[in-house]
């Protein structure tokens, strides 16, 4: 095992927020295969994750204290740690973020059109991957809400964060598309390897990116802007 990987577990060990999302998604894995829920349920479930950690980003930028523009210009202008800058930010990360995430909720749809799955029918483990999720990372949000203090984050840093999380999500949906027109292709179904593929992805990369972006956060002082 190496030194990246050691430390990346210990991290993961160090840090309460880290090891509770680790168990939601193991919770969710372990409800999805007993449930034997559809691919595509499971990943409506975690597009909601996805938006749920796209309010809390909101709810960290509105409510920064004292945060660095450094870098970050707004229509191509320069502009001012000011409370309005910030609100602008939040506003304009709810916007654009949630303009992703209607793309991907409509290829969702079309998926299960083309399936005959119909979503009202699959409300209980929709529910129960949101409420898993939520308190997940409404814990994650109270765990880390003194991280800023003393400090001067970047704002524009801190808006683009969720979008990393974006990538697995969006490598998933093409892995499934291309695995159903090639399941299409030969006349068998290949529907359990892209969700073990999918889980397994989705599972590293949330640990990964929540350990890069709070580790970020908390190796700043009071005088770096990053």
């Amino acid at each position: 095992m190496n030194k990246k990987t050691i430390k990346f577990i210990n991290s993961v060990k160090k840090d309460r927020s880290a090891m509770i999302l680790l168990l939601s998604n193991i919770l969710t894995i372990i409800f999805a295969l007993t449930g034997q829920w559809d691919l595509l349920i499971i990943m409506s479930g975690y597009w909601l994750q996805s938006v749920i950690i796209g309010f809390f980003n909101f709810l960290r930028i509105i409510n920064l204290k004292d945060f660095s523009v450094k870098d970050f210009e707004i229509n191509d202008r320069p502009t001012k740690a000011v409370k309005n800058t910030k609100i602008f930010v939040a506003f304009f990360f709810a916007f654009h973020y949630g303009l992703f995430h209607f793309g991907y909720l409509s290829s969702l749809i079309a998926f299960m059109e083309e399936r005959g799955i119909n979503i009202t029918n699959e409300i209980y483990p929709l529910a129960l991957i949101g409420i898993i999720f939520f308190l997940n990372h409404l814990f994650s949000f109270w765990y880390n809400r003194k991280e800023f203090e003393g400090k001067k984050p970047n704002i524009g840093k801190i808006m683009f964060f969720p979008y990393a999380r974006i990538i697995p999500m969006h490598l998933a949906i093409m892995t499934y598309g291309a695995f159903v027109i090639f399941s299409g292709i030969i006349g068998y179904e290949l529907y359990f390897m892209p969700l073990v593929l999918f889980l397994v992805l989705k599972t590293f990369s949330d640990l990964i990116m929540h350990i890069v972006e709070h580790n970020k956060f908390k190796d700043i002082d009071s005088v770096t802007e990053i």
